[in-house]
């Protein structure tokens, strides 16, 4: 449906935001593209909208090259980051407004309106001023604006960032059960991986104006293209660990810093070992904290022990913070499980799901 093909955008052909992105996105997907602050999202989604030029490439819609439409014949709908309302309009005539000026029948409006106040929790302010809202209700009043139209695409900015963590859960939901109910298409934009996690079809990771990987949640979290995608992509992040990879007793083996663990690789983990002299000597062990657990009865062989600084309760699980040589790594544990006094422990490695990078590249050298 919607096809970005080259696109570029620089400001006075010094300064590069976007660089030759490439990005179909079929009719009806949910697409969330995510990646740190700075990195060109809601760049790409003003382009996208039309409230920014293109520098070169083609914006197609439905095959039909766009780049050049006025903003208000894209038949888009956007959700912006920084809310704008009309100060002397009431929630309602804020909601309504767009609907007004395209000559809707009132029972039309009213009818839509009330359908996203309902959805939004505003039916109660309808008659109140922005300048009687909390920040976040604004923000659910600016989302309603969006919503009350029939547009082809919707596109969200990061529309969650002013609500408290609570509504936020709500507001996730919400917004997943309105993309499903209208059938629309819908492109959402924010920094926050665990909204993209929910929310997306297709999860776009970029960084620096340029698309790191694209794929569904469970694609882009299980196998990450690169270390990038492996360490941003998941909450507490992906332990990065340099590691020396040494070839003996018929397998290979993973040293850490001054020995400080030794990990015999599992062969699903080793096969880009090749060709001995074309594999690295050095290399990034990625490994989850779920994936880093308290030793019991698991397999032996994957097991190391660890000095604990502390811990951090997040409620169900544990967050405990190891030492090892000169680095620190994160391993997540149920809460029930953890001991009263912990200050050093073995910990079994799940090395199944661990993954092998480049040093120099990232790239994932099993993938």
């Amino acid at each position: 449906m919607l096809e970005l093909k080259n696109i570029k955008k620089s400001y006075d052909n010094k300064l590069t935001i976007i660089e030759n992105f490439n990005l179909d996105i079929k009719q009806g997907e949910f697409v969330v593209i995510v990646g740190p602050s700075g990195c060109g999202k809601s760049t790409l989604l003003r382009m996208i909208a039309g409230l920014e030029d293109i520098t070169s490439g083609q914006l197609l819609l439905n095959s039909k090259d766009i780049s050049n439409y006025e903003p208000s014949k894209r038949d888009v709908a956007m959700v912006f980051q920084d809310y704008a309302l009309y100060p002397h309009m009431n929630v309602f005539e804020n909601l309504a407004f767009g609907l007004r000026i395209k000559n809707v029948e009132d029972s039309v409006i009213k009818e839509k309106v009330l359908k996203a106040a309902a959805m939004l929790d505003l039916t109660t302010y309808l008659e109140r001023k922005p300048s009687d809202l909390s920040g976040g209700q604004r923000q659910r009043v600016a989302m309603g604006r969006a919503i009350v139209k029939d547009a082809k695409i919707f596109l969200f900015d990061e529309p969650l960032s002013n609500l408290d963590a609570k509504l936020r859960h709500k507001m996730r939901a919400e917004i997943k059960k309105f993309h499903l109910d209208q059938k629309g298409t819908s492109v959402y934009v924010t920094h926050d991986q665990l909204e993209a996690l929910t929310l997306a079809d297709k999860l776009v990771v970029i960084r620096a104006g340029v698309i790191e990987q694209v794929g569904s949640p469970q694609e882009v979290f299980n196998n990450p293209r690169n270390s990038f995608v492996g360490e941003f992509i998941g909450t507490p992040a992906m332990n990065l660990l340099e590691v020396d990879l040494e070839y003996r007793d018929g397998g290979v083996f993973a040293i850490g810093k001054n020995r400080a663990f030794v990990f015999k690789l599992p062969e699903n983990k080793t096969k880009f070992n090749t060709e001995k002299k074309q594999s690295p000597k050095k290399a990034v062990l990625g490994i989850r904290p779920t994936d880093i657990v308290l030793h019991s009865t698991e397999e032996a062989g994957w097991n190391a022990k660890f000095e604990v600084l502390f811990s951090e309760l997040l409620g169900h699980e544990a967050n405990l913070i190891l030492k090892y040589a000169d680095g620190e790594m994160n391993s997540l544990i149920p809460a029930m499980h953890m001991p009263q006094d912990l200050k050093s422990a073995e910990f079994y490695f799940k090395l199944h799901f661990a993954h092998i990078f480049d040093v120099t590249t990232g790239s994932n050298l099993n993938l």
